[in-house]
């Protein structure tokens, strides 16, 4: 058993033997990929057979081994963090500019199908503006 240990941001993750299993483990990747068009999750280990588990391990923008045993992970795909404009806000006298930004969620993989379960459209949630006190918004783009 490999247990709490982060791979985020870690290419190639290190092989493991057969009939390994992570315990909170984070696997995940910054952004998805674009694969003919579609969005998907980065393949751990793409030719892999052996018989591998993740449990309650972040695989966020990632697409276990086909023959993988998922119990309790996180499987989103999210394209976070798109600009979609600015604002400018006074703040205690001084002007600060701030992204407007919107997170995309496309779905996430089904360890019974063996694909991935997406919403018709992707859904958007925005985010990226603070909340300190704010003496006006001069600019909204």
């Amino acid at each position: 058993m490999i247990q709490g240990v982060n791979y985020a941001g870690v290419t190639p993750i290190p092989a493991s033997p057969d009939d390994t299993e992570y315990v909170h483990c984070n696997f995940s990747k910054k952004s998805p990929k674009k694969v003919a068009g579609e969005v998907v999750g980065h393949k751990l280990w793409p030719r892999s057979k052996k018989k591998i588990t993740f449990r309650d391990c972040n695989l966020v923008n990632c697409e276990p081994p086909k023959n993988a045993i998922l119990v309790g992970c996180n499987t989103a795909i999210v394209e976070p963090n798109i600009i979609i404009g600015k604002r400018i806000m006074e703040i205690e006298g001084n002007l600060r500019e701030f992204n407007r930004v919107k997170h995309v969620f496309h779905g996430r993989w089904n360890q019974n199908t063996k694909e991935y379960d997406r919403p018709e459209n992707p859904i958007e949630s925005l985010h990226g503006l603070p909340e300190p006190r704010v003496d006006r918004i001069v600019e909204d783009t």
